[in-house]
């Protein structure tokens, strides 16, 4: 879809679609100038290069949602807890918090006391926890996953399978969501 050579669409329309793209992503050389590329190498260009200019310093006012996602380490690469906030209307997304532990040597009950903490801060920082999703190729962690925040006085966190789409739309979406600016990190205390 060369944006450019495709008729059908509007001037309006073709620069809706345009202005969601980072201009410096493979994807907008990709889907707007229609070249062939091939990703390699740093995925996320401007937000690298402009780091600085995606920090949150104020807590938002609106956070109609925050989201706990936990990637399992397979062969031992380690796991991951992201924590994102959704301002209402789901105009930004913010990370709230991220950790990576190594999975080597870690079992199913350490797992569980990290995913805890993790939580517990994500719940100072955020009010509340909306949901989690877990990788669900990994059934006998979720429920270690549940259990642990049972004991832990959170049972009440919905713990979720995540629905996972393909590698590349996710990271198209992450680009999108940084070239309109609605992705944040949080910098504040």
């Amino acid at each position: 879809f060369p944006s450019h050579d495709n008729n059908t669409i509007s001037e309006e329309r073709r620069a809706e679609i345009i202005s969601k793209y980072d201009k410096a992503s493979i994807w907008y050389k990709r889907d707007i100038l229609g070249q062939r590329c091939v990703a390699e190498g740093l995925i996320y260009r401007t937000f690298a290069d402009h780091q600085g200019e995606y920090e949150m310093v104020e807590k938002p006012k609106d956070l109609q949602e925050s989201i706990v996602g936990v990637d399992f380490g397979g062969n031992d690469s380690g796991h991951a807890f992201v924590a994102t906030g959704i301002t209402r209307g789901y105009e930004e997304i913010v990370v709230l918090a991220s950790e990576w532990h190594d999975a080597e040597g870690s079992d199913p009950d350490m797992l569980g006391r990290i995913f805890v903490d993790f939580c517990q801060q994500v719940i100072t920082i955020a009010g509340s926890i909306t949901a989690v999703y877990a990788d669900s190729a990994e059934q006998v962690l979720i429920r270690g996953l549940r259990k642990a925040a049972g004991k832990a006085g959170l049972g009440w966190m919905r713990i979720d399978n995540a629905l996972k789409e393909a590698v590349n739309e996710r990271i198209n979406f992450t680009a999108r969501l940084i070239a309109q600016r609605r992705l944040w990190y949080r910098d504040w205390e």
